[in-house]
């Protein structure tokens, strides 16, 4: 799925919808968009993951925001294995729990009565399957800083749409060199709000 359809793309360009003669590189940009958003503000739609993390510590944190759900939370110890289970603070049913900071990705582990403990020590040996994604609801602001994206990369390829070296940029750049690739400062404010938290990989 992508953030943008065709024929909005189309109208953004005013171009005819009729029109299919630029398809399929008007369909390369929007793909390029997508994943250029999936980078700057996370996944949209929802994509499953799974993490690797070192134990010893009370808190780990998942790389891709928003988190939408944990699928599943294994503890490795030794040659054995733990199921860990999403409890609610107050609601410890056992020793084996976590709680969930689903606007952080932050996982905390729980011991019985809800009190924070450390994870098994080992490297690599806690292991997060989880989904994360904005299932599906694509923000005006972020499907119009695709727009505003994939109109760049389009006068980028149109004859005379590329700006000169030490001349002005396109969409508000400012740099005197041409930087074809890089995030127009419209779109980026479009999609300040959604930003991935710095640090994130």
């Amino acid at each position: 799925m992508s953030i943008v359809d065709l024929s909005s793309v189309k109208l953004h360009l005013n171009m005819p919808v009729s029109d299919t003669s630029q398809d399929a590189e008007l369909q390369g940009f929007i793909d390029a968009a997508g994943d250029l958003a999936r980078d700057v503000i996370g996944p949209v739609f929802p994509e499953s993951y799974m993490q690797a993390f070192d134990g010893g510590t009370t808190s780990i944190t998942v790389d891709w925001l928003p988190l939408a759900s944990v699928t599943s939370v294994t503890e490795y110890y030794g040659l054995s294995s733990y199921t860990l289970t999403e409890q609610p603070l107050g609601g410890q049913s056992n020793a084996f729990g976590f709680t969930v900071d689903y606007d952080t990705g932050q996982l905390t582990r729980r011991a019985l009565g809800g009190d924070a403990t450390i994870f098994a020590f080992g490297s690599k040996n806690i292991v997060v399957q989880y989904v994360a994604g904005r299932l599906g609801m694509v923000s005006p602001a972020v499907r119009l800083g695709a727009l505003e994206l994939i109109r760049h990369l389009w006068q980028l390829t149109q004859q005379g749409g590329r700006p000169q070296f030490g001349g002005a940029g396109l969409d508000g750049e400012v740099s005197a060199v041409p930087t074809g690739f890089a995030l127009p400062a419209r779109v980026l404010e479009l999609w300040q709000p959604f930003r991935r938290p710095p640090g994130i990989a």
